[in-house]
């Protein structure tokens, strides 16, 4: 685990506080209570959320940078979010045409599966 100061630190800090934030709200019941229904989605969010959290808090090796997140890293983390996002965005769309995937789906699990394999 990488041992950051300053504002990486405050940044990565804030963003792990938001997805905590984000799994006891939906644990709890509380986007059900409101109207919102969300099952079908969050585990794309829950994933995405996660898998850019594991770019940010831990390096590719221990040689590598521990005190600072190098840029690569934070590509990947920006990555890990987009297929989960675009699932999340276009549920139903992906819902019902799971059978025949468009090339910009293979692409993004193609993307998401070897995102995978780096963590």
């Amino acid at each position: 685990m990488r041992n950051l100061e300053g504002r990486e630190k405050a940044i990565v800090e804030a963003y792990a506080f938001g997805a905590i934030l984000y799994h006891f709200i939906y644990a709890s019941g509380f986007f059900s209570w409101i109207g919102l229904t969300i099952g079908g989605i969050h585990p794309a969010i829950s994933v995405g959320l996660i898998i850019a959290l594991l770019f940010l808090e831990f390096p590719v090796s221990k040689k590598s940078e521990q005190h600072h997140i190098p840029w690569y890293d934070w590509v990947l983390a920006v990555s890990s979010l987009v297929p989960t996002s675009y699932y999340a965005i276009n549920y139903e769309h992906t819902l019902y045409s799971a059978l025949t995937p468009s090339n910009l789906e293979i692409v993004l699990g193609l993307l998401m599966f070897l995102l995978c394999l780096k963590e």
